[in-house]
């Protein structure tokens, strides 16, 4: 019986990449959202499924529009 890795959701990408930018950590961002880091970590990667109110708080959190973190990635022309 083989078993599958869970998938972390599309926008966690985005999510590392405003940490990195604005220097904060997972850490950080669980106590914004009002999660453990333990938590925060097993929904970003897709053990724990996310509550839409979770990735609103996300945003807010990193002052990014909610849509922008779960839009498509631009592709370079």
């Amino acid at each position: 019986m083989t078993t599958t890795s869970p998938t972390p959701p599309p926008w966690v990408a985005r999510v590392a990449e405003l940490l990195a930018h604005q220097g904060k950590s997972r850490a950080w961002l669980a106590e914004e959202i009002g999660l453990s880091a333990g938590a925060l970590t097993q929904v970003m990667l897709g053990i724990r499924p996310n509550h839409p109110a979770q990735l609103r708080h996300i945003a807010e959190a990193l002052g990014v529009p909610e849509r922008w973190l779960t839009m498509e990635k631009e592709t370079p022309a």
